[in-house]
């Protein structure tokens, strides 16, 4: 009863994070990043996997954390700032000590620990890269713990970024050629110009 449980969370947390990485905004990111790991603690704690318990629950406190910086960074003292990111990674290195029952939970520890970094820096590329590394280490630890449906969290995560940078480039690609060119050529005209006066 407790796995099919356990797969229930984690199905619901692979629509959240599916839907979270197809967001534009930062702030939405990491919003749904924080619902979708929720669910994964929950899924986690119903096969009694306790280092993912424990690594999730301070992920997700963490992605709140940085939702309210994203939303203040420039009132927030540097300091804070960057202690509030060296907090979190130390937290995760001895959540991880704490609980480990394989070694390759250490591996997965520096993917949440980059996704960390990812989540903190500024822009919304470095979460996305980060994200598509993390993911990948995940799979790998969910073949080995068999948490099959988790696995679709991260396969998700993975095929969302793909089809966000597919329709990024689509869009750009269209736009650069529904631009008129005589526009552009007056523009590069005006750029040479002010270049030569």
């Amino acid at each position: 009863m407790l796995y099919i449980l356990s797969q229930v969370f984690a199905a619901l947390a692979l629509f959240a994070v599916f839907f979270g990485f197809l967001c534009r905004k930062k702030q939405w990111l990491i919003f749904w990043v924080a619902i979708c790991n929720i669910f994964l603690t929950l899924s986690y704690a119903c096969m009694e996997l306790w280092m993912p318990v424990a690594i999730i629950t301070i992920a997700t406190i963490r992605t709140f954390i940085f939702l309210l910086f994203e939303k203040k960074r420039e009132k927030i003292p540097k300091w804070l700032n960057i202690g509030t990111l060296v907090f979190f990674l130390v937290a995760s290195f001895v959540a991880t000590t704490l609980t480990w029952e394989i070694w390759f939970e250490f591996v997965l520890m520096a993917g949440v620990m980059l996704f960390t970094y990812g989540v903190w820096a500024k822009g919304e590329h470095k979460v996305r890269i980060a994200g598509i590394i993390v993911s990948i280490i995940a799979i790998i630890y969910i073949i080995l713990v068999r948490n099959w449906v988790a696995m679709s969290v991260d396969i998700a995560t993975l095929i969302s970024i793909v089809v966000y940078y597919s329709r990024k480039w689509y869009n750009k690609r269209r736009s650069n050629k529904n631009e008129n060119p005589i526009l552009s050529n007056r523009r590069n005209n005006n750029r040479e110009e002010l270049q030569n006066p």
